[in-house]
């Protein structure tokens, strides 16, 4: 018979993969009817850890204190680092910033701190002391971060991210008032504000986000023709078969070299560095005729519906879009219309909170047709100007989900005739030529409008834009390089290109 032993742990794994999946109540369910019956120690500590974890997921943060600072007893001492910091992390979106220093504090001078990196100490050291409006030794503690080495490019990232902002805000007399900076503190504030790093501008962030792409693309193709003098069948052979791998797509790879051989037939092209030229201005021309601008359009309100399979980066990608529009003065409700996905609604809730936009939900497993149309009866009730209406993605059931995706559809043109105004379909780069079978897929649906590429910075396959471009004839719209709220962009043909070839420009 199962020992209570192999029984919890069978629950803690049960528990670990709900929670992966954000199914919150089910991850809780399982760790407590595990506790129940524990009674390995080292078992019972992960188990209190994984319910912690949950409990911060769903806002209950007294709960997860509680189980932490239980674990913090029954750990040994090369455990204690680890769990104290996450307590302090706590303590802080909990309100108890003193708690929290008082933790960070101890760390900075225990033994076993290297059990965690320094930088995560004195990151939580900057949360705790901003929740305590304290901006200046704030500072002091983020800049602190990018002393230590072996620092991750993750945790840089993050830190860079936070200073940057209290930077912005701070070189304002409207920032210094809202901090309450002393006067006295002002120069020595100037001064480390003179510290953190100056923020690339996009063009740049672009280039190095094409970087896999470009030293897989365009890398291998300056490999081909540095390696000959002169063009001829084979160095086209070999072209043909890099634009392919590249994920530029048969059609266009096609023309490309189709005209590339009748030119060099005619003997209207021996200079290897014609041929990339060429090739630059091909896919420059394709670009420029198939992207199209996201507009707020004259509808009041406008209407857009995103659509893509789950884990492509919508729920984000809504965020990002909505807090665009807000920041050019537009009021916007959002709709979260993935329903089946659990933990879908609060992803979405929790991101209306942190940007300030209101979310139209219902509970989980309510019909997705009848959020859209409350989020849409709402919008016009309150003179909005955008409703973002996220869907569900369960591509696994697409016959299912592209019937509920129609459906919607046509909810929401019954409430406004004309709407969706918009219909965005977001795809992952990183899928290549996955993406394409996707989009297929989307169009049969519903009337897709425009494309949203993200994760660009996370592959060698950027060329997929240009198949995507040539293959479903679908404008893209937005191309997503990051995780910061500004690296959702306009699809730009002339900065993409410009960036892909490393041509110098002037625009941001």
């Amino acid at each position: 018979a199962a020992t209570p032993d192999w029984k919890a742990k069978v629950l803690l794994w049960k528990s670990e993969i709900e929670f992966e999946h954000e199914n919150y109540e089910n991850a809780l369910d399982s760790a407590d009817k595990a506790l129940k019956i524990v009674e390995d120690i080292t078992l019972k500590k992960k188990l209190l850890y994984i319910l912690a974890k949950i409990q911060k997921a769903q806002n209950k943060l007294p709960q997860a204190i509680e189980n932490l600072t239980l674990l913090d007893t029954i750990s040994d001492d090369t455990e204690t680092a680890r769990y104290q910091l996450d307590l302090a992390n706590l303590y802080i979106l909990n309100g108890e910033p003193h708690k929290a220093l008082k933790i960070v504090n101890q760390l900075k001078d225990d033994k076993f701190a290297d059990q965690v990196h320094l930088s995560e100490i004195y990151r939580e050291e900057g949360h705790a002391l901003v929740a305590q409006n304290k901006i200046v030794r704030a500072i002091e503690s983020y800049i602190r971060v990018f002393d230590i080495p072996d620092l991750t490019l993750d945790m840089h990232q993050e830190t860079l991210n936070i200073v940057r902002k209290l930077k912005r805000e701070l070189e304002s007399a409207e920032g210094l008032k809202k901090y309450r900076i002393d006067p006295t503190d002002r120069k020595y504030l100037s001064n480390l504000l003179t510290r953190i790093p100056e923020e690339d501008d996009f063009f740049t962030r672009l280039k190095k986000g094409l970087s896999k792409t470009k030293a897989g693309f365009i890398g291998r193709i300056e490999k081909i023709l540095s390696g000959s003098k002169t063009i001829n069948e084979d160095v086209l052979d070999e072209l043909e078969e890099t634009l392919i791998l590249s994920d530029i797509g048969v059609e266009t790879t096609r023309r490309i070299i189709d005209d590339l051989r009748e030119k060099y037939k005619k003997a209207e092209l021996s200079d290897p560095e014609e041929v990339k030229n060429h090739i630059r201005s091909e896919i420059q021309m394709l670009l420029k005729n198939s992207s199209a601008a996201l507009e707020i359009g004259s509808e009041k309100p406008r209407v857009i519906m995103v659509v893509g399979v789950n884990g492509v980066g919508k729920t984000t990608t809504i965020a990002k879009i909505a807090k665009r529009f807000k920041d050019l003065g537009k009021s916007v409700l959002l709709a979260a219309g993935d329903t089946f996905r659990a933990g879908a609604i609060q992803q979405l809730q929790e991101w209306g909170r942190r940007i300030d936009v209101e979310v139209i939900a219902q509970k989980e497993g309510s019909d997705p047709s009848a959020v859209a149309w409350d989020a849409v009866a709402a919008a016009k009730n309150r003179a909005a100007d955008i409703v973002i209406i996220d869907t569900a993605g369960r591509l696994h059931t697409k016959y299912n989900l592209m019937e509920e995706l129609r459906k919607v559809h046509r909810v929401i043109g019954k409430n406004i005739a004309g709407a969706p105004h918009e219909v965005l379909l977001v795809l992952d780069a990183t899928t290549g030529q996955n993406a394409i079978t996707q989009a297929k897929l989307f169009k049969e649906a519903v009337d897709v409008t425009g494309i949203v590429l993200t994760k660009l910075d996370g592959t060698a396959k950027g060329g997929i834009i240009i198949s995507i471009m040539e293959a479903l004839k679908i404008p893209v719209k937005l191309i997503g390089i990051g995780e910061r709220m500004d690296d959702l962009r306009d699809f730009d043909s002339d900065q993409f290109t410009a960036a892909l070839f490393e041509i110098q420009t002037n625009e941001d």
